[in-house]
Order: structure tokens, then C-alpha cells, then sequence
């Protein structure tokens, strides 16, 4: 179970990272190989669905 949490907050920091990288890298008007603006969001939103399904889990177990 620990494991599923910090995989979620690797991927939510991740995709923060990664989309504050494709924000700056499109205001610099720099090629962005990954496409920072829209792979960072879903990462982001990867990681929030595996924190929602340890919260789950972790209330299904205390249950």
C-alpha cells in the first residue's frame, strides 16, 4: 500500500514538473520534444487517480 502512495506522489510531482516545463519552454517559443502542456496534465491526472485508489484501499482495509 505504501507503494501505490509513492508512486502517486511521484507521478503528481512529475506531471506539475513537466507542464510548468512545457509552459515555459511554449513562452520561449523552444521545441518541446515531450509537449510538456499536454503530457504533464496527464501525468498529473494518472497520479491523482492512483492516490484516489490508495485512499479507497486504505479505507476499505481499516473498515
Amino acid at each position: 500500500m505504501k507503494g501505490l502512495k509513492r508512486i502517486s506522489i511521484v507521478l503528481i510531482v512529475f506531471g506539475t514538473l513537466l507542464y510548468i516545463v512545457g509552459l515555459q519552454f511554449k513562452i520561449m517559443h523552444w521545441p518541446d520534444m515531450f509537449k510538456g502542456t499536454i503530457s504533464g496534465p496527464i501525468v498529473l491526472i494518472i497520479g491523482l487517480i492512483v492516490f484516489v485508489i490508495y485512499q479507497t484501499k486504505r479505507k476499505n482495509i481499516t473498515n
